[in-house]
């Protein structure tokens, strides 16, 4: 009998070959859709079949219930629990997704989406309802869920007979399967076919199906293709939005063309003002006065290269030039020396009578081999396309997938080649005979993890001293493990804060891999690769990176530097960069969410420190070897003398107890000091000063025997230790597999110690305290004995094949777990299914889609980015500027809990809008160098927040149009822009023509964009809500509208400073007689005609009086016939009779110059006509100056009663209200503004930071309501 597949790729063919010979079976049908069109179902059901249907969009689901009356439908979504879940909806197109970022991917390609919430249930439930019977086929079509429905399944016992997963991402040639087919195997399935959209598993439970699979449906199959076309419908729903589509291009076509024109003009006008600054140039380089001093100017150029190079060669300082060429020659003489056998021996035997000069050489050779290889620039296997508009996530997951890219073709796959039963491990590490208690740990654990793992060792060093590891593991250098990384299975780093694991950071990168993490703190070993290493940058980038700019501050601050590099981990991009990470306590993931918050570190594994009880433990041969009698009492601390380990301590309470009298005690340091340390150098002192100086010995560093030796010559051990660093110590574990009686104190992870395997003393403790535990411990021999016991027994369970079996589970756990992005091997598979050449953007894409699938992880810390985009490009000294700069400043200063400040600019390269870090304009804010930090492309996660206090219209317009903030918003950012007036709107005459439109689509944008709009006054919030009411309404259903009044002291806004030559000549003048003051960029609103005007009549009525106006002309970049009468104004000023005697323009000054003129007048007039805020009403309240100001509805906010008022715009009116506030002010009855409520920054920001991050609250009036702020408090203030 000919079937008739309804299904889009056939699929029901292939299913009906495999079970036609089933009858009345059962379906489940996750993401069914349409019953009829592209029905997978719909041909078994037209055989009798029945099924249950899985739809969450509500007329998909109508659909089947009127179509399929006799099936249950659940119109839900798969998730992990009952409840609700978001979904997308695309109407009538059959792309709807759980998938936020498809969602965007399709509404980025024109789609519109639809957000709405539907109830979700686990996969668990479905099955069961059909647990009575066999389930012959599951067909899942979730569009980007498919891990959570999986991930759903269990407890639920049914195994249906055969899974079809769709497993390509939508209208691309990119598979999903690697994120979740592990699961599903797990399950009990076995993959069968792949027929180049959907990939077919049968259950081991029913091998016989799977010989009918392998070919696709064919001829003999018998079956035709169901009438109906399947996107027909979804093609004529196209259609009319195509045509609204073609009328929007042509409307906004028609607008740029009318930009277009006026962009020429303004061109023409900057070409002629650039040809006259051209002529001038040129004019100046032809005079007399350029030519003759050339010669100067050269030997200036020349004596400051040549101080530059000498100060760079005669430094000695660690990490100069002389320093590094120094090592190069040496390593470079010592390698030599190697490769003659003669030679080398002869030089080994010398180095050994010199162990001090010896080792010093050893970690030369390491640290040069080791930072030539960190200094590798970008090499052709990490890609050859141009990565600069990709943020680091992309850039790093495209590197790698172009790495294993590069090692597949050179090696194919006799690169993967299998190995045996265990999986392939690399194991990258320091190993003996390096100075390195890593270096030990790797030696002791080794020998257990191989019963797991086939283990390559993968070293930085020459040659590794263990005969073990060498005897049992392959030995691979860097160049070796880079050629050959995505061949393994698994790859551990094991990670510390030396020199020992420098190269580690390119390494992980590169192929990423499990971390374990031995030293949660890694500045010590980023600062040493910048300040000592020659690695330009790496540890102020990673600073900035782990702890934002605060700490990028600190670092160049030469009194904090030396706090930064001990206290700031600068580690967290090795963890988001690693698989996973391994630490060996609590103690670090506390660390982890105290630095990156509380949700960071939960999926860290703890697997504590391995230690190998003694074979034999022979006391008296030990210290019959040290020189100690049978009699004697030993007490010994381990492990590198200095301030952290609290030798001082020590010395001075031992020094306190009665043993330091007897003849028979000794205290023993078993550990390298330090030479030029001056806390070893006071140790050292107060051990010589001593009279029981002959009993107190600093051994240096010593053997691997000698250590054990004094391990069981020990009567007691003393551990201290001071600003953990996350850190387990070694020696504390060492001490309880020799049953030493140990004394610890509470700090970092010796916390964790169980109860009775140590004494457990305060974490600040006492030298009486510390003494009087010494002299108990010596007085008690039975608490020893207890103490020793119960240490053995605590270190049974750290034993290293326990230790390894840990690992284990860890490593297979994470590794089961882990994103394609962190697994070379899955990388490696992505790589390989990927057929484009190496220059094609298909492999750019492929890396945008991992990394939006797989983000670093950030725990608790969230962004707040703050738009900077015209102040970074050039600071114009205007007044939104200076709020900018203000509010920025204030933020940076002191960030919102759990976020990060980053100021970020718009921009539109290669015809993209998109953002980007202002870490140059940052940093140069902040004085700090300008070229540590790149203006990467911004990375956004679900909760930042995103505030525009900087104003550009065409840039929110175009960037609104590009989808760019409709795609933050989907994607969980809250966006909020500061709106500073609508006077364009409600004033157009005062504006060029244009002004009003432009204004008009900006405020539409960002009524569409934001989430809230912060204007700077309530007067501002009114008149935006009405104008949105009656142009927008439906905008106020989402946005919150509410009024914040702006700061107000100077300082705080990173003020400009310079005084002209001519200022104590103009402050002498302005105080000579009483000055009136107008702050204000010179524009037609301000009411200077009128003001200038009203000033003449004064003076002609005999009024001595200056009038001193501070602002630059405004609107210079437009043609001259748009500026209405700011050239009229312009032209008054430059050619006015009183202009330097009574009449003063001060142009563009700076801050500091405005604090002065403010200090020598003794009224601010406020003429506009209109104002969004009024910041010089503030100001001159600030200085107590008092305000005579134009009645309008902002100035009576922000002033009140604190000022006087004038409501004329004639000039002779004007005047007479100046005259009157003259006799007022004659005798004191004037308004006063000291008393004036007015904000400071910090202020001024508290209350911007608990707008942008508090909540949007319920409401109870209609649309629109306008929230306020918390009004000002009236704050005394002195001039």
């Amino acid at each position: 009998m000919t079937t008739t597949s309804h299904a889009q790729n056939y699929e029901d063919i292939i299913l009906w070959r495999a079970l036609k010979h089933v009858e009345r079976g059962t379906y489940i049908d996750i993401g069914a859709q349409d019953p009829v069109v592209d029905s997978v179902s719909l041909t078994f059901y037209k055989q009798a079949w029945r099924g249950v249907h899985i739809e969450p969009a509500a007329h998909y689901a109508e659909k089947l219930r009127k179509v399929r009356p006799d099936e249950r439908v659940f119109e839900a979504a798969i998730a992990s629990a009952e409840g609700a879940v978001p979904f997308f909806e695309i109407p009538e197109m059959g792309l709807n997704t759980a998938d936020a970022a498809i969602a965007r991917r399709h509404e980025a390609a024109g789609f519109h989406v639809r957000r709405i919430d539907v109830p979700s249930l686990p996969l668990s439930k479905v099955l069961d309802a059909v647990a009575d019977r066999d389930v012959h086929w599951l067909r899942i079509n979730v569009v980007g869920a498919e891990e959570q429905v999986i991930a759903s399944w269990l407890p639920s016992p049914v195994r249906p007979w055969i899974i079809v997963v769709k497993s390509m991402v939508p209208n691309a040639p990119v598979p999903t399967h690697l994120a979740w087919e592990r699961q599903l195997l797990a399950l009990g399935y076995e993959l069968i076919h792949f027929d180049g959209l959907n990939r077919f598993y049968v259950s081991i439970a029913h091998p016989e199906l799977q010989a009918k699979f392998g070919a696709d449906p064919n001829v003999l199959d018998d079956f035709v293709r169901a009438e109906t076309p399947p996107f027909s419908a979804g093609l004529r729903h196209e259609l009319p939005q195509a045509a609204d589509e073609i009328a929007r291009l042509n409307r906004q076509i028609t607008d740029m063309e009318e930009r277009a024109r006026a962009a020429r003009a303004q061109e023409k006008t900057l070409s002629r003002r650039l040809t006259v600054l051209e002529q001038q140039f040129n004019g100046i380089r032809a005079s007399y006065a350029w030519k003759i001093s050339a010669p100067l100017r050269s030997v200036e150029r020349a004596t400051g290269w040549s101080l530059h190079q000498a100060r760079s060669w005669t430094s000695l300082k660690p990490g100069s030039r002389p320093r590094r060429m120094v090592r190069a020659i040496v390593v470079g003489l010592i390698g030599q020396v190697l490769k003659r056998p003669a030679l080398s021996t002869l030089a080994k035997r010398s180095a050994a009578r010199f162990p001090r000069i010896n080792d010093r050489l050893r970690l030369m050779t390491y640290h040069q081999r080791a930072m030539s290889f960190m200094s590798q620039k970008r090499a052709p296997e990490d890609g050859q396309l141009d990565l600069s508009m990709e943020p680091q996530s992309v850039r790093l997951i495209y590197q790698r997938l172009m790495r294993a890219r590069s090692n597949l073709d050179r090696l194919g796959q006799a690169g993967r080649a299998a190995r045996g039963a265990k999986p392939w491990l690399a194991y990258v590490s320091p190993l003996p005979p390096e100075q390195s208690g890593i270096a030990d740990y790797s030696a002791e654990l080794l020998p257990e993890l191989t019963r797991h793992y086939d283990v390559d060792v993968i070293v930085a060093q020459k040659d590794v001293s263990d005969p073990w590891i060498n005897a049992n593991c392959t030995v691979r250098d860097l160049t070796w493990f880079e050629q050959h990384a995505h061949g393994y299975d698994r790859i551990v780093y094991q990670f510390g804060n030396s020199l020992f694991h420098d190269h580690m950071f390119r390494l992980l990168d590169r192929y990423p891999g499990i971390v374990v993490l031995h030293d949660f703190y890694l500045g010590g070993l980023t600062a040493h690769l910048e300040l000592y290493g020659g690695v330009s940058g790496f540890w102020a980038s990673a600073l900035y990176h782990s702890h934002g700019y605060t700490a990028l501050r600190d670092r160049f601050d030469p009194a904090k530097e030396p706090d930064i590099v001990n206290n700031c981990p600068v580690n967290l991009s090795v963890l988001q960069r690693a698989q996973g990470v391994i630490v060996h306590s609590n103690y670090s993931r506390h660390l982890a969410q105290t630095h990156y918050g509380e949700n960071f570190a939960k999926d860290w594994a703890i697997i504590s420190f391995p230690r190998r009880l003694p074979d034999v433990i022979d006391r008296d041969a030990a210290r019959a070897a040290l020189g100690f009698g049978k009699n004697d009492f030993v007490i010994c601390t381990f492990g590198i003398l200095g301030e952290t380990k609290l030798n001082q301590h020590l010395l001075d309470a031992w020094l306190m107890t009665p043993m330091a009298g007897g003849g028979n005690c000794h205290l023993i340091f078993v550990g390298q000091d330090s030479q030029n340390n001056p806390y070893c150098e006071r140790l050292r002192r107060s051990i010589s000063a001593s009279p029981a100086k002959g009993r107190i010995r600093i051994t240096g560093f010593v053997s691997p025997e000698v250590y054990r030796q004094y391990l069981l010559a020990a009567d007691i051990a003393v551990q201290l230790r001071a600003l953990s660093r996350g850190e387990t110590s070694a020696a504390v574990f060492d001490c309880l597999a020799y049953g030493v009686p140990t004394i610890v104190n509470a700090n970092g992870a010796m916390v964790e110690l169980p109860e009775g395997s140590v004494v457990m003393m305060p974490d600040t403790l006492s030298i009486d305290d510390l003494a009087d535990a010494l002299t108990i411990l010596r007085d008690k021999p039975e608490k020893r004995q207890a103490l020793s016991q119960e240490a053995r027994r605590v270190a049974v369970r750290h034993s290293p094949d326990q230790v390894a079996g840990r690992y284990h589970d860890a490593i297979e756990t994470i590794s089961r777990l882990a994103p394609a992005t962190a697994d070379v091997r899955a990388l490696a598979e992505h790589a390989s299914l990927v057929s484009a050449p190496l220059d094609d953007e298909a492999w750019l894409e492929l890396a945008r889609k991992l990394a939006e699938e797989s983000p670093f992880q950030r725990g608790g810390i969230r962004q707040l980015l703050v738009d900077v985009s015209i102040l970074a490009r050039e600071d114009f000294k205007t007044g939104i500027q200076r709020v900018v700069r203000s509010q920025l400043l204030a933020l940076l200063n002191d960030p919102p809990a759990g976020f990060r400040v980053e100021p970020v600019w718009l921009g539109d390269m290669d015809g993209r809008w998109h953002y980007r870090y202002a870490r140059r304009y940052t940093l140069q804010l902040l004085g700090l160098p300008e070229d540590v930090l790149e203006d990467d492309p911004v990375e956004i996660a679900e909760g930042d927040v995103f505030y525009m206090p900087d104003f550009w219209t065409d840039g929110v317009v175009h960037a609104t149009e590009a989808g760019l903030y409709a795609e933050w918003r989907a994607r969980g950012v809250k966006t909020s822009f500061m709106v500073y007036d609508v006077l364009p709107l409600t004033r157009p005459e005062f504006f060029p023509d244009r002004f009003s439109e432009m204004h008009a689509r900006w405020l539409n944008a960002v009524a569409h964009s934001g989430d809230r709009l912060i204007c700077i006054s309530q007067a501002v919030a009114d008149e935006t809500g009405q104008w949105l009411e009656a142009n927008r309404a439906e905008a106020l259903d989402h946005l919150e509208i509410t009024a914040l009044h702006l700061g107000a002291d100077i300082a705080a806004s990173a003020p400009t400073m310079g005084l002209p030559e001519d200022a104590s000549t103009v402050l002498s003048q302005l105080s000579s007689r009483p000055s009136f003051l107008m702050v204000g960029t010179v524009e037609p609103r301000k009411g200077h005609l009128q003001t200038l005007a009203a000033f003449e009549r004064l003076r002609a009525e005999g009024a001595d009086v200056n009038l001193v106006i501070v602002g630059a002309e405004g609107w210079k970049g437009i043609p001259q016939d748009q500026r209405r009468t700011i050239p009229t104004i312009v032209e008054k000023l430059r050619h006015h009779p009183e202009l330097g005697r009574r009449l003063f323009w001060l142009e563009g000054i700076s801050d500091e110059y405005l604090e002065k003129v403010y200090a020598t007048c003794i009224c601010l007039i406020a003429a506009s006509e209109d104002e969004g805020f009024g910041l010089p009403l503030i100001e001159a309240a600030r200085h107590r100056i008092p305000i005579l100001a134009r009645d309008i509805p902002v100035f009576r906010e922000v002033a009140g009663a604190h000022a006087s008022y004038f409501d004329s715009k004639d000039p002779d009116a004007m005047a007479r209200a100046i005259e009157d506030w003259l006799a007022l002010h004659s005798k004191g009855e004037h308004a006063r503004s000291g008393d004036m409520p007015w904000l400071t920054w910090a202020e001024n920001v508290e209350r911007l930071k608990t707008i942008l991050l508090h909540d949007a609250p319920e409401r109870t009036e209609a649309p629109g309501v306008l929230l306020d702020a918390p009004a000002a408090r009236p704050l005394a203030r002195t001039a």
